[in-house]
């Protein structure tokens, strides 16, 4: 899964050499920590930042501890980030090649995925919607130079959930 999701990295790289930031939904790991490793590995200097949730912030709350951690709960409306464990794989990876992690609430997370399926008319869940709403949210700080590139994965949309 690592090596499949550090595919995506070099497609950005292939697409957009001049990448300088990648923003990454984050869930157990296994997508950030392969798109961060291939990305460094080819680019060093390139910034990778993880995007989860508050509500489930197992890999912020891994970090912080200095190995996986496991969450009694883990609930968002963004359901395909709400994993309860960082994985063990994962783990070394993401602490070596993500330069940062940031959480974003729920109320970002359902504006973020209203606004890009407004503007883009992309049918997105909001775990995709996550690098939106830490733009949103003013939690990632973007310089006007630098381009920059969002994963969005995932479009196994529940449309009654965009109703809260």
């Amino acid at each position: 899964m690592i090596t499949g999701h550090g595919s995506l990295g070099l497609e950005l790289l292939a697409d957009r050499p001049d990448l300088g930031t990648v923003l990454v939904p984050v869930g157990g790991g296994g997508l950030i920590s392969g798109v961060a490793t291939a990305l460094k590995l080819v680019k060093p200097e390139i910034r990778v930042i993880g995007i989860e949730p508050q509500q489930a912030d197992v890999v912020s709350r891994s970090l912080e501890a200095g190995e996986p951690q496991q969450l009694a709960t883990a609930r968002s409306i963004a359901d395909g980030l709400a994993a309860p464990v960082c994985g063990t794989r994962n783990f070394p990876l993401i602490q070596r090649y993500v330069d940062q992690i940031v959480r974003v609430s729920e109320d970002a997370l359902l504006e973020a995925t209203r606004l890009v399926m407004s503007r883009t008319k992309l049918a997105l869940e909001p775990a995709a919607a996550a690098p939106f709403a830490a733009l949103l949210e003013g939690s990632i700080q973007l310089d006007h130079t630098t381009t920059a590139a969002t994963v969005v994965s995932g479009g196994n949309l529940d449309v009654s959930k965009l109703m809260l």
